[in-house]
């Protein structure tokens, strides 16, 4: 008994899945293509966006120039004198050999002492590629430099005030060392402080 009730229900459900509309193949496939091209051009977007970036166990942290710069901004703040620059005796940093109506004689100056100090007045990042960030720093400095010349038994010293100024661009090397920790190189670049 018990087997021809379970005969009647299979008939039953597949006289009822006969009622059921399938898709044809054709138009599945269709179907699957027009999904497919969705999803390359997704992945396409994805892959764009990420050209370059590490996988796997990175950290990647994306901060914005503008962080690093009110983190600048508050240290150039802080304080007038970020640098010190003091100078000592110097004996003929300038020398020249003159020869007048067959005399010869020597003139020279010597540095007799100074002292300058430096403040940062902004350093700003403007651009990062290539593992290098590429900036702008500017420094305003004043002090005073003694200096003696002498020329042929007679000497002279002046102590002029010195308004210094420096407004350049500079670039920086990110490298990371065995344990991960971030470090900024500046490349090597003369600067040049002028005066006002």
């Amino acid at each position: 008994m018990i087997r021809i009730l379970l005969m009647v229900c299979a008939s039953a459900i597949f006289v009822s899945c006969g009622s059921v509309n399938y898709p044809k193949v054709e138009d599945s496939k269709k179907l699957i293509d027009s999904y497919n091209s969705k999803l390359e051009n997704l992945e396409k977007g994805i892959k764009a966006k990420n050209i370059g970036v590490s996988t796997g166990n990175d950290l990647i942290l994306k901060v914005p120039n503008s962080t690093f710069n009110r983190i600048f901004d508050k240290i150039s703040q802080q304080k007038a004198e970020d640098l010190i620059l003091d100078f000592w005796y110097s004996p003929a940093i300038v020398s020249k050999e003159v020869n007048v109506l067959g005399i010869k004689t020597n003139h020279l100056v010597d540095l007799e002492s100074g002292k300058i100090t430096l403040d940062l007045k902004n350093l700003k990042f403007e651009n990062f590629s290539n593992n290098v960030i590429n900036g702008i720093i500017e420094i305003e400095g004043k002090g005073n430099v003694t200096v003696v010349g002498k020329s042929a038994g007679l000497s002279a010293k002046a102590s002029p005030m010195l308004l210094l100024n420096l407004n350049e661009g500079i670039s920086f090397d990110i490298s990371s060392d065995k344990n991960s920790n971030l470090s900024l190189k500046a490349k090597s670049k003369q600067l040049k402080l002028k005066t006002k």
